[in-house]
């Protein structure tokens, strides 16, 4: 998982060439688990540069936002 807290975060993570990316909010000193929400507006600009790189996002899901 990417831990995302802005849009350099996303570019860094290109470097991997990973077949899909798991988009997680970033929160100091912790991995996962959170409950925190990633910025959906910087995941949906990646996610609109990148068409063919599949995204799935984690962090903060609720029905109210899912």
């Amino acid at each position: 998982a990417i831990g995302v807290t802005q849009p350099i975060d996303l570019e860094d993570a290109i470097a991997f060439h990973a077949r899909a990316l798991l988009l997680d909010a970033h929160a100091p000193d912790v991995y996962g688990g959170t409950g925190h929400t990633i910025d959906w507006k910087v995941a949906a600009g990646f996610i609109s540069s990148h068409p063919g790189l599949p995204v799935l996002l984690a962090g903060g899901i609720t029905p109210d936002n899912a």
